[in-house]
């Protein structure tokens, strides 16, 4: 079928399939639970029993230890929290106290898809209920009374449950499990927000008498126990070993077909992504597409519809973020009926909600990472038939090395999930939560104090900043609270800040919210700024009042933002220095100003540049960087360094993803030469040069830290993916940065190359 794909009119002559492979059957591995309540609950169900890697989760559970389960998508992950929580409940011998169970999910939807899974394990007498921001108040109202299973996200527990804690005594005084599903999602910032958050609710529950058995569930990453162990600050033990089946899957990559040699352009991944999906759908498959962005869903789905030319509205749908729940469930319906033969979904659909069986997968651009990846595939051949997974590689530099390295899309291990719940600006608000929730005595401080030193130095910064600031007092050997109402709704769980700034139509109408560290470089006055799928151009942004003012745009136009960037990195706290050349990392300030932006049309051509006058931002964070002496640059003519620098600085940004699961938006970097000429500074042994690559958000999450530890295979990887492209000066798939603020110049593909290499001679590597 991809053979003939390939060869098909719509597609001739703009790309083609770089490698096709198959991934064999596995065969189940089954046992009988020797539990007698779960021997007797999934009899019928089940009647080849469960599968071996459930039977291992649920003997771990029983011993009660806190538990991972990283097998892959449909293998039955969610039975292995499902039984043990059963079971806790209906065998339960207390009067007055049923068990109760508190199932995280990091989306909505997640929460109204095990309601469904619950339902079909037809258990008599034990209520599960939704307790999120779609519930009314009479609903919530009941859960707190009769639930015994609560299926909730972060936000609620923050801003509700542990918020009036006083009101949820049923909850917690009985909460024997907390079951964190999809704890992979759980990184970055948003992981640094819930890793504070488990430990506040942990304390809390403590303080009612109950101590929770922690259950999580998680696509494959490196760390698995580590991370979940991070999360919560307790010891968790991992099952990976997966003895679920497998169909046979057919794996391939097309790769569009390179049109300059010397600009590095390429066919259109987004065009071929519509054409192949729509040939599966019209050939009677049903498919999924998953897209990087919700403007792109739309578009695809657009092509795709048109190309099919379908008198069936709902035969091809798109599913993105910012729709509402109704319609988000009415989709998920048309698709498990049969009804929509192609979804063309962001990585909202990338999560565990069931729609029923599907054919192929086509992943429109490599999603950046592994994991996510990996996910998205495992959407398809649920049901034990055989099933096509085909990536469309992009113009990026991540895509192109994969499309050089294709067996790593099945080979290579998952990236790690990073969190640092020890990030000063997060912790500070947690901290304030937990001292409003209860007295924080000086022995419970260890819930928030991590395994090293400097987690404990930041704790007591963050005390002492808060009791300068008048907003905890220390009494009795407590640290209270001095505020009159609840900090809760300060906190942003998905941000690591708590200042927003608003998107507001000309009539008021609320239209989005963006980080404001982030406001200056996206919504900036004359910017245009997508939403739902439309384009908006921005009429004011007002700092001070938080607000930005918007108008629908019409035109094809779009806009490209300048700016300029410095930086001063402080004493790094790890060095390594041989033959000129450093690897550090440590504190940094980063400076950055908006100068103006480029207007360019549909196509991308300039048709004029505008200047702006703009306060600069700044953002203390963590750096990984490279300090360069003379000697270190003697082979590079001093001309061509800047761009040297530079073009290795974007090559490192762009595969940093495949160590770590974080993307473009989470990095940042700034390279320069301290000197016009490095071989005329004063003293032999200045540092003349350096490239800085640093967290994007206050106060760093852990990416630069991992780069400081990766190095050598991150210089490597970089070199290797570099060298692969086929273009002549740089382009897009290698060097170029769809975010550089210098708007990718100047840059030397040729000399990054040797400054990378001689980079790894000179320290050893």
């Amino acid at each position: 079928m991809l053979r003939h794909l390939d060869d098909s009119p719509a597609l001739k002559g703009t790309g083609e399939f770089t490698f096709i492979t198959q991934v064999p059957t596995r065969n189940a591995v089954y046992e009988v639970p020797e539990n007698a309540f779960y021997r007797e609950i999934t009899k019928t169900l089940f009647p080849n029993g469960l599968f071996k890697h459930q039977i291992n989760a649920l003997e771990l559970i029983e011993k009660g230890l806190n538990v991972v389960i990283t097998t892959s998508t449909s293998s039955g992950k969610s039975l292995c929290y499902q039984l043990p929580v059963a079971k806790a409940i209906l065998s339960s011998k207390k009067r007055n106290q049923r068990p109760k169970a508190l199932v995280i999910h990091p989306t909505k939807a997640l929460a109204q898809d095990q309601i469904r899974s619950w339902a079909k394990l037809r258990l008599p007498g034990i209520l599960v209920s939704a307790f999120d921001g779609d519930s009314n108040t009479e609903h919530r109202l009941n859960t707190r009374k009769f639930a015994d299973v609560w299926l909730t996200n972060p936000e609620m527990i923050n801003s509700s449950i542990l918020a009036n804690h006083g009101q949820y005594h049923s909850l917690l005084s009985g909460l024997d499990f907390i079951v964190i599903d999809e704890a992979h999602v759980y990184r970055g910032i948003f992981g640094s927000h819930v890793a504070n958050l488990l430990r506040r609710l942990t304390r809390i529950a403590n303080l009612y008498g109950s101590a929770p058995q922690f259950i999580f569930t998680s696509a494959t990453i490196a760390n698995s126990a580590e991370s979940c162990a991070t999360l919560i600050n307790q010891e968790v033990v991992a099952v990976e070993e997966d003895f679920s089946p497998q169909a046979t899957k057919t794996v391939a990559i097309w790769k569009p077909k390179l049109l300059d040699e010397t600009s590095g352009t390429r066919s259109s991944y987004t065009r071929a992504s519509a054409v192949i999906s729509a040939y599966l759908a019209a050939t009677d498959h049903r498919v999924i597409t998953f897209v990087r962005s919700r403007r792109l869903s739309e578009v695809i789905a657009n092509e795709a519809r048109e190309i099919i030319a379908s008198g069936s509205e709902f035969e091809v749908l798109s599913y993105r973020g910012g729709y509402l729940p109704v319609q988000r469930r009415d989709i998920e319906q048309l698709v498990a009926d049969g009804v929509t033969k192609l979804l063309v979904s962001t990585s909202a659909m990338e999560l565990g909600v069931d729609i029923g069986h599907l054919d192929a997968a086509v992943v429109a651009g490599f999603p950046g990472t592994f994991t996510s990846f990996r996910q998205q595939i495992g959407r398809v051949g649920r049901t034990g038939v055989p099933s096509a997974a085909i990536l469309v590689c992009s113009p990026d530099a991540l895509d192109q090395w994969i499309s050089s390295h294709p067996d790593s899309l099945l080979s290579r291990t998952s990236e790690r999930a990073i969190i640092n719940p020890a990030n000063h600006h997060i912790l500070k608000e947690h901290i304030k939560a937990a001292c409003f929730e209860s007295p924080l005595s000086l022995h419970e401080l260890a819930h928030f104090s991590g395994p090293n030193m400097r987690d404990q130095d930041v704790l007591d910064q963050i005390i002492a900043e808060l009791q300068d600031e008048l907003q905890i007092s220390l009494r009795g050997g407590s640290y209270v609270t001095n505020a009159r109402v609840p900090p809760h709704h300060q906190i942003s769980m998905r941000s690591s800040g708590n200042s927003q700034v608003l998107i507001s139509a000309e009539d008021g109408e609320l239209m989005g919210t963006i980080e404001y560290d982030k406001a200056p470089s996206t919504v900036h006055e004359g910017a245009i700024y997508l939403h739902l799928g439309q384009s908006f151009k921005v009429l004011s942004l007002d700092l001070e009042k938080n607000l930005a003012i918007v108008e629908p745009f019409w035109g094809g136009e779009q806009t490209k933002t300048m700016f300029d960037t410095s930086y001063q990195n402080f004493e790094p706290e790890k060095r390594v220095s041989k033959n000129g050349v450093s690897l550090c990392l440590g504190p940094s300030k980063i400076t950055q100003v908006v100068t103006g932006y480029q207007l360019l049309s549909h196509s991308g051509e300039l048709l004029s540049v505008i200047r702006l006058d703009m306060q600069p931002t700044v953002l203390d964070t963590t750096a990984w960087w490279l300090e360069y002496t003379p000697e270190a640059l003697a082979d590079i003519p001093v001309a061509e360094l800047p761009g040297a620098l530079h073009a290795a600085e974007h090559a490192m940004i762009s595969i940093m993803p495949i160590f770590a699961i974080c993307d473009r938006s989470d990095i940042g970097g700034v390279s320069r030469m301290l000197y016009p000429n490095p071989f005329l500074s004063q003293l032999e042994n200045d540092i003349v040069a350096t490239i800085t690559i640093y967290d994007g958000y206050p106060g760093g999450i852990g990416i630069a830290g991992l780069a400081h530890e990766i190095a050598p295979q991150l210089i490597r990887e970089t070199i290797g993916s570099i060298k692969s492209c086929d273009c002549e000066h740089g382009c897009p798939s290698c060097i170029q940065s769809p975010k550089c603020g210098n708007l990718n110049s100047p840059l030397n593909k040729a000399f990054a190359i040797s400054l990378l290499q001689s980079t790894l001679e000179r320290l050893g590597l």
